[in-house]
């Protein structure tokens, strides 16, 4: 049945209208960028569910398609105007997408190591490197031979593409095969490389709960149902942030500049807080400043400050809220634990 009906296509011609068209102007590898943009975007967020906006990135691609296809049937896609245009828009759309690729890794996966995990972040951001490398290689490929047949005004022919997109697609098949786990993306192999993250990070927890029974508000209810299954990397992502920038050194700040800090939406912060934190925010806030305090007295900062000087670097506008906060938390002033 299949023979027939590939033998059936020869006997139509379909093959030579296809191979009629130059080759970097077929709508499948127009496509090809398009598909690319969008797995990049979902190696990021990981949506879960199909986004029906996504189509909206194929309209061109398609329109490209039966441009050229036209464009082949009237047999005009010689002609030096038309290839003229074709060059035109067929870069323009290429270079577009390159853009758009790399601004998408570059702002929500190279540069937001703090929203996941070390060794999941290593892991996807080592892949989307390698891939983006290839994908660049391929691109700029497509450009240069595009740029050197117009100029020749000659067209391509499929051999001038094929070897070298072999030789990218082998390596992409061999990286794939040796790692498969990069395909699943952020937040799932998140849930993959730590199949029981409950055990693992509730020891750092002392100042958290994970379990609510009861939220006030239809908007708490849905937070509720929306962070349920991603409240411990929540948990995890403040303590990392907090910790690693000493984000509370500086004594004006507030819980809505953590949220935007940390490009995590403010409602989300606002209820871990409420509900998951044994403290308030500034509470939070103040014991924060008071561990911050000790391990700059572990590491000897007072050896060359002053006590006045360790609370203005921790956050404190001044020397007795500092004195206070500290003896109440700790037990002993600032002073008689620097002596012990």
């Amino acid at each position: 049945m299949c023979r027939a009906v590939l033998y059936g296509t020869y006997s139509l011609n379909i093959q030579n209208v296809a191979n009629d068209i130059p080759v970097p102007f077929k709508g499948i590898l127009l496509f090809t960028f398009v598909l690319f943009y969008l797995y990049f975007k979902t190696l990021a967020s990981d949506p879960g569910k199909f986004n029906p906006r996504h189509l909206n990135h194929f309209i061109a691609p398609l329109g490209f398609f039966v441009y050229y296809l036209l464009l082949n049937v009237f047999n005009i896609h010689r002609e030096s105007y038309i290839l003229a245009i074709n060059f035109v828009l067929t870069s323009g759309f290429i270079v577009l997408y390159l853009f758009w690729t790399f601004r998408l890794v570059g702002t929500q996966i190279w540069n937001n190591p703090q929203k996941v995990h070390d060794e999941h972040y290593r892991t996807i951001r080592n892949w989307s490197v390698f891939l983006f490398v290839v994908f660049f290689a391929g691109t700029l490929r497509i450009l240069v031979i595009n740029a050197v047949s117009f100029s020749k005004g000659e067209m391509l022919s499929n051999t001038s593409l094929g070897i070298q997109g072999l030789i990218l697609q082998g390596i992409l098949f061999i990286k794939l095969l040796v790692s498969p786990e990069i395909l699943l993306g952020i937040p799932r192999l998140s849930k993959r490389l730590l199949p029981n993250p409950v055990k693992q990070e509730l020891k750092n927890f002392e100042l958290w709960k994970l379990d609510v029974k009861e939220v006030t508000g239809p908007l708490d209810e849905r937070l509720k149902e929306k962070l349920v299954q991603s409240i411990i990397e929540l948990i995890q992502d403040v303590e990392d942030f907090v910790n690693e920038k000493r984000f509370f050194r500086n004594h004006h700040i507030t819980i809505k500049e953590l949220a935007n800090e940390m490009e995590v939406p403010y409602t989300h912060i606002i209820y871990l807080f409420k509900y998951h934190c044994k403290l308030t925010f500034t509470e939070y806030k103040t014991m924060k400043r008071i561990e911050d305090s000790k391990h700059l007295i572990h590491v000897g900062f007072l050896k060359h400050n002053t006590l006045e000087s360790l609370a203005t670097e921790v956050g404190y506008a001044s020397y007795n809220p500092f004195f206070t906060s500290f003896k109440k938390i700790v037990g002993v002033s600032p002073n008689d634990f620097a002596t012990k």
